[in-house]
């Protein structure tokens, strides 16, 4: 989940410490559930809770949680 993060952020060409904040956010959801594909979340999930953790980044990050 952490890589997944991380190279999603970098295929959007934001810096590695916004795309490695990405990682880190999809990277909880695995931990906190059991097993390691039982986890699921929305975009928009994904984005208020990285708003949340990382505020000061959410701006910048924001155009990787916008659906194609």
């Amino acid at each position: 989940a952490y890589r997944a993060g991380l190279l999603a952020g970098i295929l959007h060409d934001l810096p590695l410490d916004v795309a490695g904040r990405i990682g880190s956010v999809a990277a909880t959801y695995v931990v906190e559930s059991k097993g390691t594909q039982s986890h699921q979340y929305t975009r928009d999930e994904f984005s208020k809770r990285f708003a949340e953790t990382f505020p000061d980044y959410a701006e910048s990050a924001a155009k990787v949680f916008v659906k194609r």
